[in-house]
């Protein structure tokens, strides 16, 4: 049997077939899906800077008991708060402990990105005037909608 020539009507539905075919599969595998955006959250609480490394780089730890985030978010995106507490907090770079040190009252600003490689990092810090009244308490979520 005589395959068909480079013109026949044949062979132009199969060329037509390979590119449909070729280019179905790029379409199909080519991009991923879009992934959902990022919430970075960046949440303000003011605390007592309890203890700092005595060597700081970023990434270090520091103590801070803190008054309690009532617009906290947890990881499932829902309001839950989070009540006073000592914990452990690293931090973005050591300027942010310029003008601080342990024992003192501060302002504390930190992100949280449930996704990210460092989910949780301070980003500044200032000092409070030390006569500063704090409330160490429960956290009172708002009421879910």
């Amino acid at each position: 049997m005589k395959s068909p020539g480079p013109g026949s009507l044949a062979t132009k539905r199969l060329l037509l077939s390979a590119v449909l075919l070729a280019g179905l599969s790029l379409f199909a595998c080519g991009s991923p899906e879009p992934s959902e955006p990022r919430e970075v959250k960046t949440y303000t609480v003011r605390g007592i800077l309890t203890e700092v490394p005595q060597t700081v780089l970023p990434g270090s730890q520091i103590l801070v008991r803190h008054e309690p985030i009532d617009h906290f978010v947890d990881i499932h995106g829902k309001t839950v708060g989070m009540d006073s507490m000592t914990m452990s907090f690293p931090i973005a770079s050591p300027q942010v402990l310029e003008g601080v040190s342990a024992g003192d009252k501060v302002t504390l600003t930190f992100e949280l990105d449930w996704q990210g490689d460092k989910p949780l990092e301070v980003t500044e810090i200032k000092p409070l005037d030390p006569a500063t009244e704090l409330e160490f308490r429960k956290a009172k979520p708002p009421p879910q909608e």
